[in-house]
């Protein structure tokens, strides 16, 4: 019967200390998050907002077609060299 009243002591206890509310101060971390996110976000807008105009955007598309010319360029010369290389090597005599 003792340990009946025990077992039920116990489990009172237990039921109590679980039960109470234990007030706790609020983390600021979702706030800090929340915080660098929107000034991320701010600051992305106004790069935007400055960088992103008619003018920038012609300075871009000159600055990529004049990239794509070099780029042709350089393939025309590599492939000039490389026919000139294999007509070289096809017409040396084998000693």
């Amino acid at each position: 019967m003792a340990k009946l009243a025990v077992i039920f002591l116990l489990f009172a206890l237990f039921a109590i200390t679980m039960g109470a509310s234990v007030p706790q101060e609020e983390s600021n971390a979702p706030k800090v998050i929340v915080d660098a996110v929107n000034q991320g976000v701010e600051n992305f807008n106004k790069f935007i907002k400055d960088n992103i105009n008619e003018e920038n955007l012609k300075k871009w598309q000159d600055g990529a077609d004049n990239i794509g010319k070099s780029v042709a360029d350089a393939l025309q010369n590599v492939q000039k060299e490389v026919e000139k290389t294999l007509k070289q090597a096809i017409h040396k005599p084998i000693a």
